[in-house]
This record gives C-alpha cells, structure tokens and sequence, in this order.
C-alpha cells in the first residue's frame, strides 16, 4: 500500500510541485480552504462533495476555523504523515496574520501530535532572513567584492539566533513591513511550538523546513540592479526542492529520523551563507543547482511549471522503505 500524506495549503506553488512530485507514488489527500472557481486555485481541480480521501479532489476545509472538520478528516484518512504548507498573509492587516496564522499552526501541530501523525512543516524565516542587513556576519559576506565559497565555521548555523528584526523587514520591503513582520514571527512561533510539542510527547516526529525564495522565475528579479546577493544566496530552485523533499519523506516515512528536526535547504550560490550539514549529514542531500550557471542568461530564465520533464520522480513505486 503506498504511504498516504496529507498536504494543507494544496493549491499553492509548493502544493502544486509536491502533487506533481508525490502524486504517482504516494496516496494524496489534498486540503485548503482555496477550491472550485477561486483565483488562487492554481490546480484548477474540481472540489468533490461529499470529500473524498482521494488525490482527485481537493478538500475544502479552513484550517482557523474548522479544527473538527481537519480532525475528522485525519481520523478517516489515518494518513502516514502531514505536510503543512497553509499560512495567510494576502489582503490581510497585520493582527489578522498573526490570528488566524497562529490558529492555523496551533490546530495541525497539535492534531498530528494528539493522533501521533508524523509531520512536515514549512517555515517561512529565510525568506527575510535573507534580508536581514543588519546583522554584520552576514552583510560581511554579502558585500565581498570577491565572490569566494565561504567555510562551513562561516556560515549561520540552525541553532544560530534569527535576525528577523522589524527594522530588517522595513529596510527589505518597507510598503509591506507590518503584515511581512507579522507573518514572520508566526513561523517563528511554529518553530517554537514544534519543538515544545516533540519534547512533550516522546515519539513523535516534526521536521521543519525553512524554506528560502522559491518560485520565482527569475531570483536576479528580487534584487534589481543593485545586486547584493540577498534574496540568491537563499534561493531553493525547483529541481532541488524537488530532490530534497523526496530525500526527506523517505527519511521519515522509513523511520530514518524521529524527534524534532530543522533543515534549511537552498541551491548552490558562491555567496551561500546558510549551513547545509544538517541537510548533507541526516539526508544525504546537496543541490544539484548552481543559481549562477542556471540563471547567468536571460534565455536560461525560464522555468517548467507541473509535468516538467525534468521530475525526479520516474518510478511508481509505492513504498519508499521497499528494497
């Protein structure tokens, strides 16, 4: 039977990778509150009704409000793991972020943790992290003339203190600094819960990902002409993304790692200031992208989007832990 994995926050641009990444392999319940007609349904599936456990369909289910409902759903389904991608930050006033994000984490860390479900969590905190100009560690390393691989004792570590200050938000996108703040410490506060969950309950298993830029076309676009490297040096291109979530489901689902875990995956960059060890020493995994070669030309912009022949996935195989 193939593993079943619940994906929250579906109809979005990892949602849409992970499905066209997951799909021939593995048994996918799809969730959010985003379906049918919706400008951000990127799938452009039908929503089945009643719900169906069934990668078909897309379930309509608001994760601030409807706690009973993803229960319900996760007690039919009795999925083998969690994927939790759904967050809000779009049109909404920076209290309205923090609520409904902080209720959106509170609901699937602790349902997953009550039902003993393992999970996998993105975490938002590279994003502006990469911005944070502030720290001098890191605009030491963005502003070398010399653009030279740096050692690992250089780079920040998973344990090392987040520099999302408000000022480092205001200074990266200053017309969108309060909702941005906001967002940020709510994935800050899913860190922290994480961690607090796992130690309270033996056994369980949470990984987060602190996911950095991803889907953008062109990453030199962030940045304008004024390069400094901010937003490349934390760039996870798709082809990586892909390879490291398959490194990192096979991980969990066959027991390799348990507990609480970080990993702060991005593609090659000679200014890449964030530690891969984690990555390289619990999943055996490293980027095959080089930002620099990829996206050099204007004619080497382009990215395939859904069905790209360039997946990773080229077996039907159902049960990862299988010899």
């Amino acid at each position: 039977m193939p593993a079943r994995v619940v994906i929250t926050g579906a109809n979005g641009y990892v949602g849409c990778v992970l499905y066209d990444l997951l799909n021939s392999a593995y048994d996918l319940v799809l969730v959010d509150n985003k379906t049918g007609d919706d400008p951000h349904n990127r799938f452009g599936l039908e929503t089945i009704s009643p719900p169906a456990c069934s990668a078909k369909s897309i379930i309509p289910i608001d994760l601030v409000e409807e706690r009973i409902k993803f229960a319900y759903l996760l007690d039919e389904c009795k999925p083998d793991l969690v994927i939790h991608l759904a967050g809000i930050l779009e049109n909404q006033t920076p209290d309205t972020i923090t609520r409904k994000n902080l209720a959106i984490n509170t609901n699937v860390v602790e349902l997953c943790a009550e039902k003993g479900i393992k999970l996998i969590a993105m975490s938002s905190v590279m994003v502006m992290y990469g911005a944070a100009m502030h720290n001098a560690k890191i605009k030491s390393i963005l502003e070398r003339k010399a653009i030279a691989p740096l050692s690992e004792e250089e780079k920040i570590k998973l344990n090392d203190p987040l520099m999302n200050t408000e000022e480092a938000i205001t200074e990266f996108n200053p017309g969108k600094s309060e909702q941005n703040f906001a967002y940020i410490k709510t994935k800050e506060r899913l860190e922290e819960l994480a961690q607090t969950t796992v130690r309270s309950k033996p056994g369980l298993t949470i990984a987060i990902i602190r996911l950095g830029w991803a889907g953008i076309r062109n990453p030199y676009a962030l940045e304008g002409e004024d390069t400094k490297f901010t937003e490349t040096s934390v760039y996870l291109d798709q082809i990586d993304l892909r390879s490291f979530m398959l490194k990192l489901l096979e991980a969990i689902l066959c027991g390799h790692i348990e507990g609480y875990h970080c990993y702060c995956p991005i593609s090659k960059h000679p200014q890449s200031w964030i530690s891969l060890k984690a990555c390289q020493e619990e999943l055996d995994w490293e980027p095959s992208v080089d930002i620099i070669e990829k996206y050099a030309r204007p004619a080497d912009l382009a990215l395939t989007f859904g069905g790209s022949s360039q997946s990773l996935l080229t077996t039907s195989t159902v049960n990862p832990c299988e010899p």
